[in-house]
């Protein structure tokens, strides 16, 4: 979990400042924290194939986490 954490941040980060350089995009804390939040649980669903709870789930009680995967 952890390491899918640092990717998708490090990702996260990246694809936004591309867009913030090349497209003048505002950065949007908001927004930008949503976003780290959906692609750590989408890809957390994707490398673990039987969990049990939707990535819907993980994205709402997101602060719920460590209890959630031990």
């Amino acid at each position: 979990m952890i390491l899918v954490s640092f990717f998708a941040i490090t990702w996260s980060l990246w694809t936004k400042r591309n867009l913030m350089v090349f497209k003048n995009h505002d950065f949007e804390h908001h927004i930008f924290c949503q976003t780290v939040r959906w692609r750590i649980a989408l890809w957390s669903k994707a490398r673990k194939e039987n969990m049990p709870y939707a990535a819907e789930d993980i994205v709402r009680n997101f602060n719920a986490i460590p209890v959630l995967f031990p």
